[in-house]
C-alpha cells in the first residue's frame, strides 16, 4: 500500500517536471484516484508521464487510463445496455425504439407516443405504450 510519503514524493516530482507545483484539492483527487497503486507503480506512472506526454500538465483520466492499460488500476465494470424494443406507428408504418423498462412505466402511467412522421399533418397519430406492451407480449 502506498504511504502517503510516498505518495507526496511521487506528486512533486510530477509537479516539477511540468513546472506545477500541486496542492489542495488538487492534490487529494490525485491522491483518491491512485492511492491503490504500489510506490513501484506510481513512480512508474509518474516517470511515464514525464517521458512521453508533451501536454502542459497531464490529466488525471490521462494517467488513469495508462494506468488501468498497464493493469495497475482495475477497469471499470461496464454497465449492461438497456434492452430496447422496437414498435410501430400503426397509420404510416414508422419504426420506433424504447427502452423496454421506459415502455412499461410509460404503459403502466397511461402514456404514448406521438409519431413524428410529418405526413400525419394536423392529425397526429398517438400510439398508446399499453398497446405497444400487449402487442409485444410484455407484462
Amino acid at each position: 500500500m502506498l504511504t502517503p510519503d510516498e505518495f507526496a514524493v511521487a506528486i512533486r516530482n510530477l509537479g516539477a517536471a511540468f513546472g506545477r507545483p500541486l496542492h489542495g484539492p488538487l492534490v487529494l483527487q490525485y491522491y483518491n484516484v491512485f492511492k491503490a497503486l504500489s510506490s513501484r507503480n506510481l513512480n512508474a506512472l509518474v516517470k511515464w508521464a514525464i517521458e512521453t506526454l508533451d501536454t502542459p500538465f497531464p490529466t488525471i483520466a490521462r494517467l488513469r487510463q495508462h494506468a488501468m492499460e498497464e493493469g495497475w488500476l482495475p477497469r471499470p465494470a461496464l454497465r449492461p445496455e438497456p434492452e430496447h424494443v422496437i414498435y410501430s406507428c400503426p397509420k404510416c408504418g414508422g419504426s420506433y425504439s424504447v427502452e423496454k423498462d421506459r415502455l412499461l412505466a410509460d404503459a403502466s402511467g397511461g402514456r404514448g407516443y406521438r409519431c413524428r412522421n410529418p405526413e400525419h399533418g394536423d392529425r397526429p397519430v398517438i400510439i398508446s405504450a399499453a398497446a405497444v406492451a400487449r402487442e409485444l407480449g410484455l407484462p
